[in-house]
């Protein structure tokens, strides 16, 4: 997915950059095309549907799985129809934790056919995103059509045709921005949430922190050897975006008992905003004996995400992903 990029970083010099007149406009005008390539009207204008295969690892990177088959289907002139695929996640269906794609709520006004055109299609990417799905080897097949949207080999012409000069940053975030729009339900939650957490309501602009200690950056040798900063080094950057973009609010997200027990006192200029009731690493001892195909261990740790990689837990049947997402 193009990781090695040149600049990790976007920081438009008007935060929200939605406060630009220029990017305002063609955010709405991409996010129409999503709402026609999903609405009730497509089928009939183009004729030919895509409905990606989720590819399930981490639910980041599972989301994510998505973002080449739509720009695909954006290129081409697919009508968008539900993902499928959430085996792994225990969810019955894409609108179990998400809007489906046939829901209009909160978009733009549709656009007419004319702004989204069918072209002859002749890479066969449609089947292969439709049917991705590995365990451990990446077909060859799914690795080619990735690459037909890689902004390393092809620059800017990777992305959708008219969205050249904005780039791929901006074209992924407006489609995961079409992606991830909650369900009913799971919007219904999220504003529960922000309530009991007190979050600001007066509009004053909130900072996302993930501060990750479990999963990837367990400390054990099957682990997948991320290098995972400590916290002061991730307030280092919370400290420039707050000065930057006058934020004094954060929303923390971990699972690190150890830094909920501290980060108020050592960082008094800021409000954290904290979900108390997410259970993390460390609440409960388990002992546990499990079968691996290097032989037979006892883990014996403080807390699931102690204890094991998400991948694996999933796997496991340890973890209920549906509705780890609901909370």
């Amino acid at each position: 997915m193009n990781f090695p990029l040149k600049n990790a970083e976007y920081l438009p010099e008007v935060f929200p950059d939605t406060a630009n007149p220029a990017i305002a406009n063609a955010s709405t005008i991409l996010e129409s095309q999503l709402s026609y390539l999903g609405g009730p009207n497509c089928s009939s204008d183009l004729g030919r549907s895509l409905s990606p295969r989720l590819v399930e690892f981490g639910f980041g990177s599972t989301v994510h799985s998505l973002v080449k088959p739509v720009m695909h289907a954006l290129k081409y002139g697919y009508c968008l129809a539900d993902p499928h695929g959430l085996s792994r996640y225990n969810c019955s269906s894409w609108d179990s934790l998400f809007r489906s794609f046939k829901s209009q709520d909160g978009l733009a006004a549709t656009t007419s056919k004319s702004t989204v055109s069918k072209i002859v299609d002749n890479t066969g990417c449609a089947s292969v995103f439709e049917n991705q799905n590995w365990d451990d080897d990446i077909p060859g097949e799914f690795v080619r059509c990735l690459k037909l949207y890689s902004r390393h080999l092809h620059g800017n012409d990777s992305v959708p045709n008219g969205l050249e000069s904005k780039g791929l940053f901006f074209t992924v975030s407006n489609i995961l921005r079409f992606l991830v729009r909650p369900s009913k339900a799971v919007e219904a939650e999220i504003e529960r949430t922000k309530k009991r957490i007190g979050w600001p309501t007066n509009g004053e602009k909130v900072l996302g922190l993930h501060f990750r200690r479990g999963d990837s950056c367990l400390e054990h040798d099957y682990a997948r050897g991320r290098k995972c900063d400590n916290f002061p080094k991730y307030m280092e950057e919370v400290r420039r975006l707050a000065m930057k973009y006058d934020i004094k609010h954060i929303y923390l997200a971990t699972d690190s008992e150890t830094i909920l027990d501290s980060v108020k006192t050592t960082h008094p200029l800021f409000t954290f905003l904290v979900d108390e009731k997410i259970q993390r690493g460390g609440k409960r001892l388990e002992l546990r004996l499990k079968f691996e195909q290097e032989g037979l261990w006892l883990a014996l740790e403080f807390g699931l995400r102690k204890r094991e990689l998400v991948d694996k837990a999933l796997s496991n049947g340890d973890i209920d992903g549906c509705k780890e997402g609901h909370r």
